[in-house]
């Protein structure tokens, strides 16, 4: 562990009432903001640091995420391409997005945000699912960018 990604999680098991001896884990996550490279690779160090102790437990889990990071290129206020590493290797993973599964695709955006020099507007907010047992129905859309502007 490293002083960045030492809290990287809140983790909880919970039984499910009248399921005899049925337990999944519940996680909340909030990974290091920034839009280059170097807070990518610390992304990338906290979710290591995350899945190795999910796997640990041996659980269906679901993981309420900020991962400051979607799942597609972002334009950095340099104007460089920044590719999202974090999103596919919780895939890899197993790691399912719920929003994704009941909808089809992601939102176009969950979080919108002015900076110095530009909006960002990008998908960094998750709820992801690990294991058979969690499937996602339904999903509450995020308003049309019309809306918000």
């Amino acid at each position: 562990l490293t002083k960045s990604n030492l809290h990287v999680a809140l983790a909880q098991r919970l039984r499910i009432e009248g399921e005899e001896d049925s337990q999944i884990l519940a996680v909340v996550t909030h990974l290091k903001a920034g839009l280059g490279e170097e807070a990518e690779r610390e992304r990338t160090e906290q979710v290591h640091t995350l899945l190795k102790r999910v796997s640990e437990a041996k659980l269906p889990t679901v993981v309420l995420a900020d991962l400051n990071c979607g799942d597609r290129p972002l334009h950095t206020d340099t104007g460089a391409t920044l590719e999202p590493k974090v999103h596919p290797l919780l895939a890899a993973r197993g790691f399912r997005s719920a929003f994704a599964a009941a909808a089809g695709a992601e939102p176009g955006y969950t979080c919108w945000g002015g900076w110095h020099c530009h909006d960002v507007a990008g998908v960094f907010d998750y709820v992801l699912c690990f294991g058979r047992r969690l499937q996602a129905r339904r999903a509450l859309d995020v308003p049309r960018a019309e809306a918000v502007l």
